[in-house]
């Protein structure tokens, strides 16, 4: 069950690395970005319960973002970037370079449970 759980975590970040190298350099859409981060967050998700200690921050804070992003009553794309408008009126902005350090982050997650599996169970 685990490795259809990685397998689908990689899956989600491959999709989003995609959305992020090909569609959005073409059409340059905030609704890429956010697409791709939805991406982002259910590798998130699902890799969550599977982390030490370490990399548990970093996950949660990519998790938060999408969760910010979902009770966001308004988002719009504005200058090559996705912005989510929060209830106080507040702005935050999501960049392609957002995006870049949060798959950086998920893949640094997933090879730390990754090596693990690897080592022979007779060592």
């Amino acid at each position: 069950m685990t490795s259809i759980t990685l397998e689908n975590v990689k899956k989600n970040i491959d999709h989003a690395e995609s959305l992020m190298a090909i569609a959005y350099p073409a059409i340059r859409e905030g609704r890429i970005i956010l697409k791709a981060l939805n991406e982002l967050g259910k590798a998130a998700n699902s890799l969550l319960p599977l982390l030490d200690k370490k990399e548990v921050p970093k996950v949660r804070k990519i998790i938060e973002l999408v969760e910010r992003r979902k009770k966001s009553p308004m988002e719009f794309s504005r200058k090559n970037k996705a912005v989510i408008m929060h209830e106080n009126l507040e702005t935050e902005s999501i960049t392609p370079e957002t995006l870049r350090a949060c798959v950086l982050d998920l893949k640094e997650a997933l090879k730390s449970i990754e090596i693990p599996e690897k080592i022979p169970k007779n060592a």
